[in-house]
């Protein structure tokens, strides 16, 4: 379920460039990122005490993939299902 959400987002995305983050504890997270070819970009210390946040990447040519909403329309971020 994860790795389709993210792509809906991937799918959705407007811009030329989409970021998302994480903190250094969500070892889950990190390991979806990674495996759909997110980079890592940065590290900032401080918005959560003791558990900095990782900030990655995602790769252009997962921005391209336009056929993404017609494979899964019910899983774009604002749109509930109707079925």
């Amino acid at each position: 379920m994860a790795t389709r959400l993210l792509t809906a987002v991937e799918a959705a995305c407007t811009t030329p460039k989409l970021f998302t983050s994480t903190n250094v504890s969500n070892q889950p997270m990190q390991q979806l990122l990674l495996r759909a070819g997110w980079q890592p970009t940065g590290l900032v210390h401080g918005l959560d005490d003791g558990d900095p946040e990782l900030f990655y990447l995602c790769p252009p040519a997962n921005l391209s993939r336009s056929s993404t909403l017609r494979t899964f329309p019910d899983t774009v971020i604002g749109k509930e299902s109707r079925s």
